[in-house]
């Protein structure tokens, strides 16, 4: 065949080459089929020439119903380059009518030799369109897997393959079910891209960085038992309908900017280690999305608002009071960082009340008081930070019904040590300083406090009935918790 007999069969309309059965599947001609990857074996690989422009590609399978090595041409004809292929292989602007299939099938007889063909460069697809089904599983990259600007009309399945430098996925429409299940991949980047049917990233190793960014997911989405060994990062993403995150294992993870559906949604069973984090950052979840079975004590909540999110079985840092990451690791000891706190901690504590977790509501309550606190003090409003400090320190902001206690045993001793000096009677002091606090104890003498020694006693009297009212209100709130 001459050079535009070869241009013709490379890239002429070939939709005369099949029949489609009532199910709805492509019945190609197998003498048409035959001759064009014989041409592209001869004029293309054996030449060295991996480069594909403009070509209209028909079925890589042979026979559609055995999937093994000998079913497709991808080893016959890709393999004719030799075992380890050095060239980059690109594909720009093509159409493939039929299945797209590049798998290195692997046999599960030990008498059967795995024949397999390795990638030592690039393989890129850019500006095509996938008018069936693209699978590429079992296949080694050495550097970079491209897929920009493509359409896949059909199921995409990305399986069991390792791309030991970057897999870069750039403004892709996934029109059908999308599927990355057992691979290991160095960096991974997702940019730009639509996915309109169920979307499954599944038991992989990303043993860099995973980034998604500016994707629209706009069914449901699933990352399941993914394990990212450095940074994770989904930024300003939509997800249209349930997304579900399960058992995913981070190190350095961070959801920023990412708008979720009404519909349910949750991150069950996470796994972050004491050096790892979650980061969210300016994310609104909804009421109906979960945090299931998760440790929360390394998630930094800060910007997002998870006021009306559910938590389900979560593991929490708490001491005195409940403890954040982003308060742990603050280092910047300002206003604005106190308010935010400030904030964040008053949203749980409403996301607690709302689920009638009174307990937690509680240590959530005592952390926002002492966020307001510690910002008071830096504002330098001393009149109100001493309220706070002695809400605190006296009535535990009535989270603790035994420091109002503590605080009346104390006031009733130091007063009972100032009423000593009195008429240096011991058991008349003793009851000066209960009376003074309790009001409501009776006292043997007619004039306790005879000259000055009343205003002691009626600033006693005012913060006795102080530490009572937070003593009731303590022991109201334990009862309710």
């Amino acid at each position: 065949m001459d050079s535009n007999e070869l241009d013709i069969l490379f890239k002429s309309d070939k939709t005369n080459w099949y029949t489609t059965n009532i199910n709805g599947s492509k019945i190609w001609n197998k003498e048409k089929l035959n001759l064009f990857w014989a041409m592209i074996k001869i004029h293309k690989i054996l030449k060295n020439d991996l480069e594909f422009n403009g070509f209209i590609f028909p079925s890589f399978y042979k026979n559609p119903l055995f999937l093994n090595t000998d079913a497709i041409y991808f080893f016959e004809v890709f393999g004719a380059a030799g075992i380890d292929i050095q060239k980059k292989i690109r594909f720009i602007n093509c159409t493939f009518l039929g299945d797209f299939l590049f798998n290195n099938f692997k046999h599960t007889t030990p008498t059967t030799l795995n024949r397999n063909i390795n990638l030592n460069n690039d393989l890129s697809f850019i500006n095509c369109n996938f008018l069936d089904k693209f699978r590429l599983v079992s296949v080694n990259i050495s550097e970079r897997l491209a897929i920009h600007e493509c359409t896949f009309e059909n199921e995409f399945l990305l399986m069991e393959s390792k791309i030991l430098n970057q897999l870069s996925i750039y403004k892709c429409d996934f029109n059908k079910k999308t599927t990355f299940w057992r691979n290991q991949i160095k960096r991974t980047n997702f940019s730009g891209n639509n996915f309109n049917a169920l979307s499954q990233l599944s038991n992989s190793t990303y043993t860099d960085s995973f980034s998604l960014d500016s994707c629209t997911f706009n069914n449901k989405t699933e990352f399941n038992n993914n394990n990212y060994n450095k940074a994770f990062s989904i930024h300003s993403t939509k997800f249209n309908r349930t997304v579900i995150f399960q058992a995913e294992k981070f190190q350095n993870g961070s959801f920023k900017d990412i708008n979720f559906s009404k519909e349910h949604s949750y991150i069950k069973d996470i796994s972050l280690t004491a050096n790892s984090f979650l980061s969210l950052r300016n994310n609104y979840f909804p009421s109906n999305f979960s945090f299931i079975k998760s440790n929360c004590t390394n998630i930094l909540f800060m910007e997002s608002t998870v006021e009306h999110v559910k938590f389900d079985s979560c593991t929490w840092n708490i001491t005195n009071r409940l403890l954040i990451k982003d308060e742990t690791d603050l280092e910047n000891l300002s206003i604005s960082n106190y308010l935010k706190l400030e904030q964040i901690y008053r949203q749980l504590k409403k996301n607690f009340d709302g689920q009638k977790d009174w307990e937690l509501s509680g240590y959530a309550y005592i952390s926002e008081m002492e966020m307001r606190k510690k910002r008071l003090f830096l504002e330098k409003k001393w009149f109100s930070f001493f309220i706070y400090w002695f809400y605190g320190f006296f009535g535990g902001y009535t989270q603790d019904f035994l420091r109002p206690i503590k605080s009346l045993f104390l006031l009733i001793f130091i007063s009972t040590i100032a009423y000593f000096f009195i008429d240096y009677n011991l058991i008349n002091a003793l009851e000066r300083g209960a009376n003074g606090s309790i009001p409501y104890i009776e006292i043997r003498e007619d004039e306790p406090y005879p000259g000055y020694w009343l205003l002691l006693k009626n600033i006693q009297l005012i913060l006795g009935g102080i530490f009572i009212s937070f003593f009731i209100l303590g022991l109201r709130k334990r009862f309710k918790q």
